[in-house]
């Protein structure tokens, strides 16, 4: 079942790691984190492919984790609340399911 209480806690941890990262944040737009979460994309199918032929989900789990962590840095970059995002999918998938 989803934790919405990790989940605030992993906003704020985005929140504290772009507050340290001011060399790494420099730059980022909507599009550049945009083409960030594709590359990632790109590596989690990459991590899963290898997993089913090694069993490890360790580089699966990691890349979920990017993704995960860069769909947060692309809300709040955007101005988005990431639970109304969420909230907003699951919405529109149980009409569209119901």
């Amino acid at each position: 079942m989803f934790d919405s209480e990790r989940l605030s806690h992993a906003i704020e941890q985005v929140h504290k790691q772009q507050e340290h990262r001011r060399a790494w944040q420099e730059g980022d737009d909507g599009e550049k984190i945009a083409n960030m979460l594709l590359t990632e994309a790109q590596e989690l199918k990459d991590a899963v492919v290898e997993s089913m032929l090694t069993g490890d989900v360790f580089s699966v789990a990691s890349e979920i984790g990017d993704i995960l962590y860069l769909s947060l840095r692309f809300c709040q970059e955007v101005g988005l609340d990431p639970a109304d995002v969420l909230d907003l999918k699951t919405k529109k998938k149980k009409k569209k399911y119901d």
